[in-house]
């Protein structure tokens, strides 16, 4: 399965939320079922401030979150 494909096992992910709590993040998952432009079905990146600091709109996937967490991207963010 790839990380951008459009469903999520559960192993997937709680690897991307532990990767979200070892950069210092949470991670928000949308809930809604239809998805639309404000919401595009994925997840959010949330600092300790309960401030969306990537995926505003949902639209990350797990493979995204994991990716960013790893490499830093989101240091300069915090």
């Amino acid at each position: 399965m790839t990380p951008n494909s459009a469903t999520t096992t559960k192993a997937q992910d709680q690897r991307a939320r532990r990767a979200a709590k070892r950069a210092g993040f949470r991670i928000a998952k949308s809930r809604d079922r239809i998805t639309h432009l404000n919401n595009r079905g994925g997840y959010q990146l949330v600092n300790g401030n309960n401030i969306v600091v990537d995926g505003v709109n949902f639209g990350l996937s797990w493979g995204d979150v994991v990716m960013d967490c790893r490499d830093g991207f989101l240091a300069v963010r915090q």
